[in-house]
């Protein structure tokens, strides 16, 4: 039986499971502190664990901004000074670790790129337009056509 890629999605269905709580829970807007906890804790353990994910990648993965990520990772080392949530925190991270494999080969890393490059064109692409609608649109219509490969005659 192989085990599943690390990811954010495995991440938070772990740490739901560790905590008994519904894996909705961690992606809500709930602030309680039962769901609030267990959420920058996961936010914690994938930036821990994923470490060449940026912020904002994180902060989409959890449906939240990448300062809110920020501030789960800031809070959790904060609490980490408490010797119990510490190994609570740590049998969790040791769990995830022994239940996943990383996410170490190139095909992984390849598509990790690709999707930053995407999301950093959309962005800029976003921000263009909303600066300049009319002129985003007209500047679009007026691309020339995509160069077709020339043909080369077979010797």
């Amino acid at each position: 039986m192989t085990r599943p890629l690390l990811t954010p999605a495995l991440i938070l269905d772990q740490t739901a499971d560790w905590y008994r709580i519904p894996r909705e829970m961690l992606r809500s807007q709930r602030r309680a502190t039962r769901y609030a906890r267990p959420r920058q804790v996961a936010m914690w353990l994938a930036a821990q664990l994923l470490p060449s994910r940026s912020l904002p990648r994180l902060g989409r993965d959890f449906d939240r901004d990448h300062t809110t990520v920020l501030h789960a990772v800031t809070m959790v080392e904060k609490r980490r000074q408490d010797a119990t949530f510490a190994a609570d925190v740590d049998a969790l991270r040791r769990f995830i670790l022994d239940t996943s494999e990383p996410p170490c080969g190139p095909l992984e890393l390849a598509l990790r790129v690709a999707e930053d490059l995407a999301d950093a064109f959309r962005a800029a692409v976003m921000a263009y337009a909303a600066a300049d609608p009319m002129g985003f649109l007209d500047r679009y219509a007026k691309l020339p056509p995509k160069p077709q490969p020339k043909e080369t005659p077979d010797a």
